[in-house]
């Protein structure tokens, strides 16, 4: 849509809620609204005229000079101009941070309310299902199937088998002891066998629970985890969830792995919980920190503490 377009229609808004003011993001495109909501504007078809709007204030997050700003529009101020009308916000990181921490402490203190409570809005815009069933009960199928315990059925989970047995190599097994300390071999494809009968009961299951939480038409599915890790898993979600579906993998330094996953967002979300707190939390000492972004420094650190254990142990010898 045309700005002038959008310029009338807030405007037409603007009178018809009879609103105090207009709130307009002044970077980037919002440059191009403006430039039409500081001009009046008639349609010829209607008879409708809309005065210019007045700027009222400029907010900006950097030290950009909002005198300059704000007489760039009034020079087309004109006798019928809707005064202080529209309130322009040039955000940058920090104020966008300050919005957001003021934001929660006025919900957080009930000054500001939405519409509808919070917990009913999220009843009537979401569902939920947890499933109590996921790669725990593929180890245990393992170990109860090869007589092995649960740590090694986990190893063979995830360095041995895989998610589909289209892919296996009928040749390769592995070697490992079972509960009664008995060497045995494992083939590929009977591991896998067991493996993929499970994770079909699970996206099977998946699939049915997320048809009972809505009717609306599904455009994708998001599926993460440690059990996204394994082989050809992609290949048997496409089977039995169609191809409209995502597996979304870790690709943060350090972590690149799905079955961290929730422990990664638990973390974040305590991190996002304190900077609107307006605390700093790190796990990593400061000290931990140059370490890790100077590795060197960890030598010259051991030279010092050897050094000084040399130090110490002269000293103590003379004292004695």
């Amino acid at each position: 849509m045309h700005f002038e377009q959008q310029a009338i229609n807030l405007k037409k808004l603007y009178y018809q809620y009879q609103a105090r003011r207009i709130v307009i993001d002044g970077n980037g495109i919002g440059i191009g609204l403006l430039d039409y909501m500081v001009k009046p504007q008639e349609i010829k078809e209607t008879g409708d005229f809309y005065p210019d709007f007045g700027i009222y204030k400029i907010i900006t997050g950097s030290g950009e000079n909002q005198t300059d700003y704000v007489n760039n529009y009034t020079s087309f101020k004109t006798k019928d101009c809707e005064q202080n009308a529209i309130y322009v916000v040039k955000a940058q990181a920090p104020l966008n941070t300050d919005a957001h921490a003021n934001l929660q402490v006025q919900l957080n203190s009930g000054k500001l309310k939405f519409l509808v409570d919070e917990r009913v809005a999220k009843g009537k815009l979401m569902n939920t299902e947890v499933l109590q069933i996921g790669g725990h009960n593929v180890e245990k199928d393992i170990a109860y199937v090869f007589g092995i315990n649960v740590i090694d059925a986990r190893t063979i989970k995830e360095k041995f088998s895989f998610a589909h047995k289209r892919f296996v190599t009928l040749t390769d097994t592995y070697e490992i002891k079972n509960n009664d300390e008995k060497l045995i071999k494992i083939g590929q494809l009977e591991v896998t066998e067991v493996v993929m009968s499970r994770l079909t009961e699970i996206l099977n299951y998946a699939k049915k629970q997320i048809l009972l939480l809505t009717k609306k038409n599904i455009e994708y599915i998001i599926i993460t985890g440690g059990t996204t890790e394994m082989k050809y898993f992609k290949n048997l979600v496409y089977e039995i969830l169609g191809k409209d579906v995502i597996i979304y993998l870790m690709k943060d330094i350090g972590i690149r792995d799905n079955k961290y996953i929730s422990a990664f967002g638990s973390i974040k979300y305590f991190i996002e919980k304190m900077t609107i707190r307006g605390k700093d939390y790190s796990m990593i000492s400061p000290l931990d920190e140059e370490l890790l972004l100077t590795p060197e420094s960890k030598t010259r650190r051991d030279k010092v503490g050897i050094a000084g254990m040399f130090k110490n142990f002269g000293k103590n010898k003379e004292e004695k």
